[in-house]
């Protein structure tokens, strides 16, 4: 899967491809609609602005469906 991740810090748009089946997801809740599922991405630099960030935040809930923050 390709994101897109928009630095928090300089506002531009980088992509990133990932394989969420190699990341390990921790269940946070457990909803009507099945689990929501956590996964944390670790990212070091925005190519554009060279700045520090943490880490993406990916949510999926219900099964399949994704939302994302950065950090």
């Amino acid at each position: 899967m390709t994101i897109s991740v928009k630095c928090p810090i300089c506002g531009n748009c980088f992509s990133k491809i990932i394989d969420i089946e190699d990341l390990e997801g921790t269940v946070i809740d457990s909803r009507s609609m099945g689990n929501e599922k956590h996964y944390q991405i670790p990212i070091k630099l925005c190519p554009h602005c060279k700045n520090s960030l943490k880490q993406i935040n990916i949510y999926e809930y219900p099964e399949g469906i994704y939302t994302m923050s950065v950090e």
